[in-house]
């Protein structure tokens, strides 16, 4: 009786120190200093859209589509066109996943947002006629979708086209915030413009009041369980460094490079996340493989 009173003793404190330090490496703590996403804003203006942001492994891209001589072509203002969505995006995008089994081939979802210039029924007609030819990409019934499709832009035209299209891995943003918003899971992201809400420029410190504005306005989202990105936001190491510390979502930039330089002197952050990892990994290994043993001993005991 007190071999098995023992053998019990030892399976529940092995057992309670292994969950214990599973609390403890993926706590909140640890969450909190994950990266954001990398994000290239108006992706086509660069020397080489979505080539130089997977070079630089960026993992979310934007796009402005625009309806234009029976193709949904990408350009800013709808004057001149940097080439077609097709040609752009989701060959190259589809190509890669064909032969990695996802955009990097690690199975991380790759973020494509695009933004609706226009309320056009063609250009959301010719938008999923193009789609429905690469289902590898955003189709919901796979075990894995490698693209995951952001609409953005024009409100009306997203909304429908999300409307008409439930089949696809397709999510939606909102452009205001507001304290309660509708109880509708498409609309999963926040894209909100930075001078809205601060005046800061990026130069120097950011005041202790918007700093606390920043912080409390990305808690709110998150407890609404949404996602959040600020478009035209300072693009200096000391904006990306609040912005970090207040847990954004997504980094977005138009200078690519500079952001990659940035992140890539942040050692401390990446070698941070992978000791805690590592160290999670260890102590759950060590402690869940001894309590296993000792649970399976109690209870297949002759």
């Amino acid at each position: 009786m007190k071999k098995e009173s023992s053998r019990c003793f030892k399976a529940c404190f092995y057992g309670w120190l292994a969950l214990s330090a599973f609390s403890h490496f993926a706590s909140a703590d640890l969450m909190q200093k994950m990266l954001p996403f990398l994000h290239s804003h108006n992706d086509y203006e660069q020397e080489k859209p979505l080539l130089d942001a997977l070079n630089r492994q960026f993992e979310s891209v934007e796009a402005d589509i625009w309806w234009s001589k029976g193709e949904v072509k990408i350009s800013h203002l709808g004057i001149i066109y940097s080439g077609s969505l097709e040609e752009l995006y989701l060959k190259p995008l589809q190509e890669r996943v064909e032969h990695l089994g996802s955009v990097y081939g690690d199975g991380r979802p790759f973020y494509l947002w695009l933004d609706f210039k226009e309320n056009c029924a063609e250009l959301r007609t010719g938008l999923r006629v193009l789609m429905n030819q690469y289902e590898i990409l955003f189709k919901k019934n796979q075990s894995f979708v490698p693209v995951q499709l952001i609409l953005t832009g024009n409100d009306t035209a997203k909304r429908d086209f999300f409307m008409d299209n439930r089949d696809w891995m397709i999510t939606l943003d909102q452009n205001d915030f507001v304290a309660r918003p509708p109880q509708n899971s498409a609309y999963s992201w926040y894209s909100l413009e930075w001078r809205d809400f601060f005046e800061w420029d990026g130069i120097g410190e950011i005041s202790i009041k918007e700093k606390k504005t920043l912080n409390q306005l990305i808690e709110k989202i998150h407890n609404q369980q949404k996602k959040v990105r600020f478009f035209g936001t300072p693009e200096t190491y000391s904006s990306w460094n609040e912005l970090i510390r207040a847990n954004v979502d997504i980094l977005g930039t138009d200078h690519l490079q500079k952001l990659r330089d940035f992140i890539d002197r942040r050692p401390e952050i990446s070698q941070r996340l992978i000791e805690k990892r590592s160290e999670w990994v260890r102590t759950w290994e060590t402690f869940g493989n001894v309590f296993q043993g000792s649970y399976s001993a109690l209870i297949f005991k002759n």
